[in-house]
């Protein structure tokens, strides 16, 4: 996408436990400041939508106990972008 100048979204799903980190976000940004091309970068929190598809499929979801982001985890998380 940098080479061919072409305009770029990152998006990371904010998950407790795994990508919550604040290093996490600076990591994300430092990539984003690095390219030219990246015109947003967003921070999506985590959510269990796919649930009942899982449970209707009798598939194991492996983050089913993991609890979904506060909306004052993600503010502050957004505020380091």
């Amino acid at each position: 996408a940098q080479a061919r100048s072409i305009p770029t979204w990152l998006r990371r799903v904010i998950i407790p436990g795994q990508t919550d980190t604040p290093a996490s976000v600076r990591q994300l940004k430092a990539v984003a400041d690095a390219h030219p091309c990246v015109e947003k970068v967003e921070l999506l929190p985590f959510r269990k939508f796919c649930l009942h598809k899982y449970d209707e499929l009798g598939l194991h979801f492996p983050l089913k106990d993991t609890p979904e982001p506060d909306t004052a985890l993600m503010e502050r998380l957004r505020a380091l972008l």
